[in-house]
């Protein structure tokens, strides 16, 4: 049993799913219940889709590190990226009670990150991005 690892990938999209069979892998060796690996997938597909497809203003290759800790029964999911900065945590919340012809493109992901994980904080140093998530494994 490991409980912290990381992996590190470039802003690339097939890159995604370097991540997804690392975290696979590493919920298995540390017995993480299902929902707890079904909510983090989700959470991780989300934020590294959106830092490829729109953190970075040239076609250079980037680095995204993502490590992975469990530390008093809760999972601590950390992305180290240099996109441009976005905090998650400063946008504001959809209005789920519109209709779906109503409801303006964008946001629901955000949204659904911050209903998923337990905690989630931003915070820039050194021109990086740090996206800390945390889920409880109740």
């Amino acid at each position: 049993m490991s409980t912290h690892k990381t992996v590190r990938i470039t802003n690339q999209r097939d890159q995604i799913d370097t991540v997804r069979k690392f975290f696979d892998d590493y919920s298995k060796e540390n017995k993480l219940t299902e929902k707890a690996v079904h909510d983090i997938q989700m959470a991780l597909d989300e934020l590294l889709t959106n830092i490829v497809n729109y953190g970075y203003e040239d076609k250079d290759e980037h680095q995204i590190d993502v490590h992975f800790g469990i530390n008093n029964n809760a999972v601590n999911v950390e992305i180290v990226d240099d996109s441009i900065p976005y905090n998650i945590l400063e946008q504001e919340n959809p209005d789920i009670s519109l209709s779906v012809d109503d409801k303006p493109i964008g946001g629901l992901g955000i949204f659904l990150i911050k209903k998923l994980m337990s905690n989630v904080d931003y915070y820039t140093e050194n021109g990086k991005n740090h996206l800390v998530m945390t889920k409880e494994l109740v």
